[in-house]
């Protein structure tokens, strides 16, 4: 006889999956760096705070007031209507009219590339684990200031990750799990996610040996080189 649970147990034991997955990575662990970059954002949030700033709107409150839009009330000078607004969908690319496809064809090309050269091609192609999930809010915020994004788009960020919850709901039973802590990540299907992950992931190595083809959280690493050996030698420096 197989185990039996019921449905308060099934949201509590995914809602207890996700909440792990949600965390900071466990290793590799730098604690001094770490607290490098969790004091330089403290410093830079105290003291932007004591500015004047206009309080940010939340994406609840422009839900709501897209909500209460009269449908038969005329567009505005952008020519959208508000039953179109109501329609937008959640999902989005990170750039328009480009697809897994795109990425595809310039591996394809470089290797060919290589072929046509008479040169070995090294490729090395990663799957970012839990890139979503796992992205360090803090790391976020630090960068962004190394990048010297404006003060405002840096609260803004900070204040739409910070303190996020979620649950889990089974909405045929109405069986819901506890509020859980979001302490990293940025949720994937949020039309802020494909910037602040790009923002993230912006301080990659470069070598114009090396060719990266990126699309969302999988990586296509590829070298070309005279000699197989090189190759390998080039691609293995860059990933060090």
């Amino acid at each position: 006889m197989g185990l039996h649970y019921s449905t308060e147990d099934k949201v509590n034991l995914l809602a207890d999956s996700l909440e792990s997955s949600f965390q900071d990575n466990p290793e590799p662990y730098d604690d001094d760096y770490i607290e490098h970059v969790e004091g330089k954002v403290e410093s830079y949030m105290d003291r932007n705070a004591r500015r004047h700033t206009a309080p940010l709107t939340s994406p609840q409150e422009v839900m709501n007031i897209i909500h209460k839009l009269n449908n038969k009330k005329a567009p505005g000078k952008d020519g959208v209507k508000n039953i179109a607004l109501k329609a937008l969908p959640l999902n989005h690319r990170f750039r328009l009219e480009t697809s897994t496809q795109h990425q595809l064809l310039r591996v394809t090309n470089k290797i060919i590339h290589g072929f046509n050269m008479k040169s070995y091609t090294v490729g090395v192609f990663l799957d970012v684990k839990k890139a979503f999930d796992r992205m360090w809010h803090d790391g976020l915020i630090y960068k962004m200031i190394k990048l010297k994004f404006p003060t405002y788009l840096g609260k803004i960020i900070h204040h739409y990750l910070d303190n996020r919850t979620f649950n889990v709901k089974i909405i045929s039973t109405s069986s819901s799990s506890s509020d859980r802590h979001i302490a990293s990540g940025t949720l994937q299907g949020l039309i802020l996610s494909p910037a602040i992950y790009n923002i993230y992931t912006s301080d990659s190595s470069s070598n114009p040996s090396v060719s990266v083809c990126v699309f969302v959280d999988d990586d296509a690493i590829l070298c070309n080189s005279i000699t197989a050996e090189q190759a390998v030698q080039t691609t293995q420096a860059y990933l060090s």
